[in-house]
Parts: structure tokens; C-alpha cells; sequence
């Protein structure tokens, strides 16, 4: 497989390449910084409102904890990476604080970049609507519309790298996918059976 390699491999740090392609947008980003913090509230605005829909409906009409266990699993797997490995900060990094809080999109200036909670909670709320009855259609390409849009403006603005990206893309898929065949069968079938099981339960049916 050495010729899925690059010849010139050697490089300082990091080498993004889709931060060349994006330069322009990054310096018209640094010149109209209205424009930018504007996006960036509205953006974060919306992802708010997804991410509360997307729990009250779990709340309300899910029957099982896969969505649970899946954030769960992503987020320890998140501060375990993020406590081991670190990234210098790339030049013009542009995402800071626009003047307006939000709940699930961190601004801080951090060197742990990988990998994006933001796009990966995004994600596991795209895979929850696809599950469920209610408004699964447009809720769930409303999540997509998020999840490419965030992705590329985080990128643009130096926030993650795409390597971040990616991860953030297919590895809560992954979680999901483990969660949804195993989670509720752990649940149901081996605690609830253990509560059948109890003492308490035998001398109630006795």
C-alpha cells in the first residue's frame, strides 16, 4: 500500500491541505468580521435549537437507550483523546467568541482539535431522526444541511482540521451502530431479567 503515500511526506506539524484552498475565505472572514460573527451566531444558533430538539424527542417518543450510550461512549472517548494528544494552533484561527453564548458550540481557543463534539453530537442526532416517526425527513436532512455547513465553515475558520472532520463524521456512526445492537439488549434483557430474578420479585410471585 506505499503508494497511497505522498513522496513528500515531510512537513512541520500539520499539513492541511484544504486550508490553501480556503485561504481567500479565511482572509475575507478576517476582514468582515461582522459577516463572520454573524454567521457564526446563527449557525450556533440553529444547532442549539436541533441538538434540544433532538433530545426532547428522544425524550418523549424514544423506547431505547441507544442514543444515550452512544453520546456516552463519544463523549469519554473525547476527553481520553483529548487529554493525550495536542496540536499547535493554525495560523488565522478565527473562531472566537462572536458576541453570543451557545450551548453545544464551544468557542474557546484550545490545541485539542481532535476530534469535533459539535459535529459529532450532530451526528448522533441525523441517526436518532432517522430512527424515529416524527418529522424524520426534514429533521433529518436539516441535521445533514448542520452537519456540512458546520463542517466547513470549522475548517474555513481554522476551528478543527479535516482530519477532525472525518472523525467526527464516521466514528459516533460507529458508536451508534455497536449502541443500537447492543445497548438495549444490555438494558432489557440482562438488567430487567435480573430484576425478574430478584428476591424481592420471587417472594411477590410466591
Amino acid at each position: 500500500m506505499g503508494f497511497m503515500v505522498p513522496k513528500d511526506s515531510s512537513v512541520e506539524c500539520i499539513d492541511d491541505k484544504f486550508f490553501s484552498h480556503t485561504k481567500s475565505i479565511n482572509n475575507f472572514f478576517s476582514t468582515h468580521y461582522y459577516f463572520r460573527n454573524t454567521l457564526m451566531i446563527i449557525s450556533s444558533l440553529l444547532i442549539d435549537i436541533y441538538i434540544i430538539a433532538s433530545f426532547a424527542n428522544f425524550v418523549l417518543f424514544s423506547k431505547g437507550v441507544k442514543f444515550l450510550a452512544s453520546l456516552f461512549v463519544f463523549y469519554i472517548m473525547l476527553i481520553f483523546i483529548r487529554r493525550i494528544f495536542y496540536n499547535a494552533i493554525p495560523d488565522n484561527f478565527q473562531f472566537n467568541f462572536p458576541g453570543f453564548p451557545s450551548i453545544f458550540v464551544p468557542y474557546y481557543k484550545t490545541s485539542s482539535f481532535y476530534y469535533s463534539p459539535t459535529i459529532g453530537i450532530l451526528v448522533l442526532c441525523c441517526l436518532e431522526w432517522d430512527r424515529s416517526k416524527n418529522m424524520r425527513k426534514i429533521m433529518l436532512w436539516t441535521g445533514i444541511g448542520l452537519v456540512i455547513f458546520e463542517s466547513l465553515f470549522m475548517v474555513t475558520l481554522r476551528k478543527h482540521f479535516v482530519a477532525d472532520i472525518f472523525t467526527s463524521i464516521y466514528l459516533p456512526h460507529f458508536i451508534y451502530i455497536i449502541s443500537e445492537r447492543y445497548a438495549d439488549h444490555l438494558i432489557y434483557d440482562v438488567v430487567l431479567k435480573r430484576n425478574k430474578d430478584s428476591p424481592k420479585t420471587q417472594t411477590q410471585n410466591s
